[in-house]
């Protein structure tokens, strides 16, 4: 499955994509969180599998500039939440709009989208002998922190007592139509916190490494709201029977129990809780309670309740429970989200993720499934070799 020389060709494949990206000037229309900087993080995931001095030296570039174009490097506006200026990346966007008017506005999953790429170069840098490389993993590493601190787990939109991240605890956020009077204050849908999840792991790890480990109200406070995060969610699943075999499990898009008035999680939301899961799960120290018997139920999720039959048509119903329409164009490939469970289940990789990729290609509008199926073929071939 690895050839050597196929992988290298990829990458080099990859890196000339990444290369041809112009990098956006601003968040405003969400380009940096939904486009460029998932194709900063697929150069990370790649290194992680394959050590390549040209994918840090394009990570540095990618996370240099992300963090030039923080609010607070750049216009220093105001954003309508919170009412005041914030290091983010806030989107100026008409669906979040005040008298027909766009305001800032940014979210947990929005930011966390941006953190992620950065955090994860500050862990590559971390692991190098290089002196340079280690200290700009510490810069990285103290910018993630700030928008950590400063608005992340702000009161505003983080609830201190449940360890959970939240809808603003304003009532301006539902002026601008982006939730319901009700969900206010209420923790936001399960991808949201677990995108967050995920950047608070990456942040522990480089913090293990760079043996900053002394204070431990952080720390804790990191694991402790990781853990909270997996929790919360395990509560709320519905574990279903598909036969005396295989189980498979349902959730909402929202934090809160299937009802039948709730809106089913789709497969594009649905696949970030199940990455998330993935780059938090650790097989041999199961930090955080996520182990191979729940991944292969979340699996079968994929492969029994998401997949039209036959599936070699490698098409898939917008929503879990199967009644929601085809998927959009641009939504043709969010499956692949959930590739990285091939891990626990090879069929994933076989009956769908492997034919994609290889058979079809990814021509949407960003190369982060380029990558992850890059690297997730690298990790692939190296188990079986173990084995």
């Amino acid at each position: 499955m690895d050839n050597n020389e196929s992988v290298t060709n990829e990458i080099d494949d990859y890196l000339e994509l990444v290369d041809q990206v112009i990098p956006p000037a601003n968040n405003y229309n969400r380009a940096l969180s939904w486009n460029y900087a998932e194709y900063i993080m697929g150069l990370g995931l790649i290194h992680l599998q394959r050590a390549d001095s040209r994918l840090i030296d394009a990570m540095l570039i990618g996370s240099d500039h992300l963090l030039s174009k923080r609010n607070d490097h750049l216009d220093d506006l105001e954003l309508f939440i919170d009412e005041k200026s914030l290091p983010v990346w806030p989107a100026l966007e008409r669906r979040w709009s005040l008298n027909n008017e766009p305001v800032a506005f940014t979210n947990h999953l929005m930011t966390a989208n941006i953190l992620q790429p950065i955090a994860l170069t500050a862990l590559v840098l971390a692991n190098s002998e290089n002196s340079a490389y280690r200290k700009k993993s510490s810069y990285y590493l103290e910018q993630v922190e700030k928008v950590l601190n400063e608005y992340s787990f702000s009161n505003l939109w983080f609830d201190e007592i449940n360890k959970l991240f939240i809808h603003a605890n304003s009532s301006r956020i539902s002026q601008i139509n982006e939730i319901s009077e009700e969900k206010i204050g209420k923790p936001t849908s399960y991808n949201r916190n677990f995108m967050m999840a995920t950047v608070l792991y990456l942040v522990l790890e480089t913090k293990k490494i760079h043996k900053e480990t002394d204070n431990n109200i952080i720390i804790d406070r990191y694991k402790n709201t990781i853990s909270s995060i997996i929790n919360n969610f395990k509560k709320d699943i519905q574990i279903i029977d598909y036969d005396n075999n295989n189980k498979y499990l349902l959730w909402n898009f929202d934090n809160s129990k299937t009802s039948d008035q709730a809106q089913t999680e789709d497969i594009f939301h649905g696949g970030l809780v199940a990455l998330s899961l993935m780059i938090l799960f650790d097989d041999k120290n199961d930090y955080f309670n996520i182990n191979q018997s729940f991944l292969h139920s979340l699996s079968n999720t994929y492969l029994l309740a998401l997949q039209k039959s036959p599936p070699a048509k490698l098409e898939f119903f917008e929503y879990i429970d199967g009644t929601g329409d085809n998927l959009s164009e641009q939504r043709r490939v969010s499956n692949l989200f959930w590739c990285e469970l091939s891990l626990v289940n090879k069929a994933i990789w076989e009956e769908s993720c492997g034919v994609q990729l290889e058979n079809e290609g990814v021509s949407v509008r960003d190369g982060f499934f380029l990558a992850s199926g890059i690297a997730l073929k690298i990790k692939l071939a190296r188990m079986i070799s173990d084995n």
